[in-house]
């Protein structure tokens, strides 16, 4: 930008983190690297509001990615996804747009249940959508409802069968999205949960042990596992959103 801007310790470490998975990802492309055998990369960018974790997606990363992995065939090699219109609103801006989970997934409401996520006749708008992508950028990860992203983590990977995934194997660690080379899932888990339904953060072991009418599916626990079992976590700390000096300590 005109004036600059200083990065923290962790937003360099998440540009760091970006730029040796985009150097991975582009040997493989040059190299014709076949999907299921190239190693994704995957890391949870958490932080409060402030830190600065959509500055650095959308000013730093998604620039870069671009300038290296230009769309093809009218498609963007890149897809932002939130949970409602108004997140995604919130992380796009002239350039990079995102989407809702259900948009992406040409999915609306029905059945949440693995057998009944099958593409049908949506088959080759997914493909088309999800072949060619190598990101996958999720914001907001605290307010997606567990079965909202079973649902995404289930169809990316059924979409991009063809690429040689395996569809039970959607919820594996490594083999998120269809195996997509670059996941960064963006988020804040103390910030508010999702109304009415099961979070990625709640204890759904103790929900289900307690019983009542909150009914916890395998769909949730493939979910949360599959969010959980990502190894790489940037904790953005530095916040420019309040001007005081105590404000930020309580909250923290």
């Amino acid at each position: 930008s005109p004036s600059g801007f200083q990065l923290s310790p962790e937003q360099r470490a998440s540009c760091r983190w970006f730029g040796e998975a985009m150097d991975a990802t582009l040997e493989d492309e040059q190299n014709a690297v076949p999907l299921p055998q190239r190693t994704q990369r995957s890391c949870l960018l958490i932080g409060a509001g402030g830190t600065g974790k959509t500055t650095v997606i959308l000013m730093l990363m998604l620039t870069v990615f671009c300038y290296f992995f230009p769309g093809e065939d009218g498609e963007d090699r890149y897809l932002i996804t939130t949970y409602s219109h108004a997140q995604s609103d919130a992380i796009s801006n002239e350039t990079h747009k995102a989407t809702t989970a259900h948009a992406a997934c040409s999915y609306r409401v029905a059945s949440m249940r693995n057998r009944d996520l099958a593409l049908r006749t949506k088959e080759q708008e997914m493909k088309k959508r999800w072949m060619c992508k190598l990101l996958l950028i999720q914001d907001e990860i605290s307010l997606v409802p567990c079965l909202v992203e079973n649902m995404m983590l289930y169809r990316s990977m059924r979409a991009r069968e063809d690429l040689g995934v395996k569809p039970e194997e959607y919820a594996s660690a490594f083999c998120l999205f269809g195996r997509m080379p670059i996941v960064l899932i963006a988020g804040d888990f103390m910030q508010i949960r999702p109304a009415n339904e099961l979070s990625l953060g709640d204890d759904l072991r103790a929900i289900a042990e307690k019983g009542g009418n909150r009914q916890v599916l395998a769909e949730h626990f493939g979910a949360q596992g599959a969010i959980m079992s990502i190894k790489t976590v940037i904790h953005l700390k530095k916040t420019n959103r309040f001007q005081d000096a105590e404000l930020p300590r309580i909250t923290a």
